[in-house]
């Protein structure tokens, strides 16, 4: 019995052993610009990389800290508006983001984030007057 279990250990050994070593490949913020127009925000992404299914858009009230919708950037919603620019699906340069000011959802002061669970890529992004 102990014979099977030494056995058993070193087999397990040698196999993690011969795993390869795990990569963390670390995602870039993401460099944003905001603009305001009438009645709505404009944020166009002027850096980095991120695949668009794995990208989430996030606003947050500044009052209560609580989100106002939080949803992949891929469903655009009455709320704002998805732009691939080249179709790649990666959110990265030229792409851009139309946020239609809406009471209650997006609002003068409230914060905007782009993110992927597990990291920030892009804010809190303060929506400005």
């Amino acid at each position: 019995m102990v014979s099977i279990t030494i056995v058993m250990v070193g087999l397990l050994s040698y196999y993690l052993m011969t795993l390869p070593p795990a990569s963390e490949s670390v995602e870039p913020a993401l460099g944003t610009r905001l603009s305001r127009g009438s009645g709505q925000w404009i944020l166009e992404v002027v850096s980095g990389r991120s695949a668009a299914p794995q990208t989430r858009i996030q606003v947050v009230n500044h009052t209560t800290g609580a989100a106002t919708f939080s949803t992949p950037v891929l469903d655009s919603s009455p709320y704002f508006k998805y732009n691939d620019n080249n179709g790649n699906l990666n959110v990265d340069g030229g792409d851009t983001f139309l946020l239609n000011e809406t009471a209650g959802f997006v609002e003068v002061d409230f914060k905007l984030l782009l993110f992927k669970p597990g990291s920030i890529l892009a804010g809190p992004i303060r929506l400005n007057a």
